[in-house]
């Protein structure tokens, strides 16, 4: 996903990862997010949202590298599964 790097925490929905348990029909995902400075995920629902300022360009250049995981209920074995999210970042002039 694109985000803007003088944007600031919102309840917006960045970016929503998805993942099923097929062990049983009580599975159930939780997720987790890593680097977790600027952003956050919710653990139920793999919903991403900004909670600081968006990543500084002059920082962190162009693009910000983040990593989903999702893990399903231990039936009797907990499965995990990873995706790597490559975040751009706009850069805006940030002198004025």
């Amino acid at each position: 996903f694109t985000i803007r790097e003088d944007v600031a925490p919102s309840n917006q929905v960045w970016y929503k990862a998805n993942a099923t348990g097929n062990d049983s029909p009580d599975d159930y995902v939780s997720y987790s997010l890593s680097p977790s400075t600027h952003f956050t995920i919710s653990k139920l629902t793999g919903e991403i949202f900004l909670k600081t300022l968006a990543p500084d360009y002059e920082v962190y250049g162009p693009l910000y590298a983040l990593k989903v995981c999702a893990e399903d209920t231990p039936n009797p074995t907990a499965f995990t599964a990873c995706q790597n999210i490559s975040v751009t970042i706009i850069d805006v002039n940030d002198m004025m």
